[in-house]
């Protein structure tokens, strides 16, 4: 049951909130990540504390690349875990968000924007249904559409050795 996507953009502005007269924006810089201990990450579904995989113990790996941090994750087999793939797979859920403490941002009054310079600990990922950053994504890895046509294969060369068997047998 493995995952992947995209769960932080950088360098794209996203609407924060509203005062009433104003729209106020948030940016990730490219490198609000570097030097960032990203060894104790969690992923969830919706940031409800239920673990999926983590990264501590190899079952969620981080990436950041210059566009954002993409993330690939063996979830984990409960019936938690079996749902939100389902939900992933069928495209019921397809959006990601994080959480995160900010060590140091800037606030650009022309446009309204807050840019995260640097990010101080990022807690965790989550697969969500209404994402702060629309170009988030979620899908289920290719990996796991590979192993699922090598164990289809593989049943069928089992069926064909049973019927060898028997037709063996009787001859």
């Amino acid at each position: 049951m493995q995952i992947e996507g995209k769960a932080i953009v950088f360098n794209e502005a996203t609407p924060l909130f509203n005062d009433g007269e104003t729209q106020y924006y948030e940016m990730i810089d490219s490198h609000a990540l570097d030097g960032v201990d990203l060894s104790n990450v969690y992923l969830y579904y919706n940031h409800a504390e239920q673990a999926l995989a983590r990264t501590k113990n190899n079952t969620l790996t981080l990436d950041v690349r210059p566009d954002g941090l993409y993330f690939k994750a063996n979830l984990i087999d409960t019936s938690y875990g079996q749902d939100l793939y389902k939900m992933v797979k069928n495209g019921l859920v397809d959006k990601c968000s994080f959480a995160f403490t900010i060590r140091d941002e800037d606030f650009n009054t022309d446009t309204n924007t807050f840019i995260v310079n640097k990010i101080d600990k990022l807690f965790e990922i989550s697969i969500v249904d209404l994402p702060a950053y629309d170009d988030t994504n979620v899908s289920v890895s290719a990996r796991a559409k590979v192993t699922e046509l090598e164990k289809e294969r593989q049943a069928k060369i089992d069926i064909e050795k049973r019927k060898a068997l028997i037709l063996k047998t009787l001859y």
